[in-house]
């Protein structure tokens, strides 16, 4: 796991009432995407595995974000980690993604999402990112959450 102090960092939380692993599975699955409208598109070259290359198109507010990441971190059904890099005058910046699953009672799972960016230029760049990836990320969670509660 990634620990930052970057200042540069969204936080999101959501409690399910599920158990990790099922919450994890469903994450997990390329299906879900289809009934999440925080992803457009995702493709991955060995699933959610540490070494993974994901391909996503996720939906903001201001348009869709392209992306090509590698899982950094990949402890099922506990943790998940991916980092997509990018140059910014000639720079290179990071953007660290991680999802974090915790049994809290008996069937019932606190996720938290966590992005940080780093880089250079980062301060110059927050603000816009922080305004797409916000809310993209509570869309993402929340979707996650009215999923696994119909199950």
């Amino acid at each position: 796991m990634t620990v930052s102090n970057s200042p540069f960092c969204v936080t999101h939380q959501v409690c399910i009432q599920v158990p990790s692993q099922v919450a994890w599975d469903l994450f997990c699955a390329p299906e879900s995407t289809r009934s999440n409208p925080a992803i457009r598109r995702l493709d991955t070259t060995l699933g959610f595995h540490t070494g993974s290359l994901l391909t996503f198109e996720l939906q903001s507010l201001s348009g869709p974000i392209s992306m090509v990441a590698e899982v950094t971190e990949s402890v099922p059904p506990t943790y998940l980690e991916w980092e997509h890099c990018f140059y910014h005058w000639l720079c290179r910046h990071s953007e660290t993604w991680s999802f974090e699953f915790t049994s809290t009672k008996s069937r019932q799972t606190l996720i938290t999402a966590r992005y940080h960016l780093n880089g250079v230029f980062a301060a110059k760049l927050w603000p816009n990112k922080r305004a797409q990836i916000h809310p993209l990320i509570e869309l993402w969670l929340e979707s996650l959450k009215q999923q696994l509660e119909r199950l």
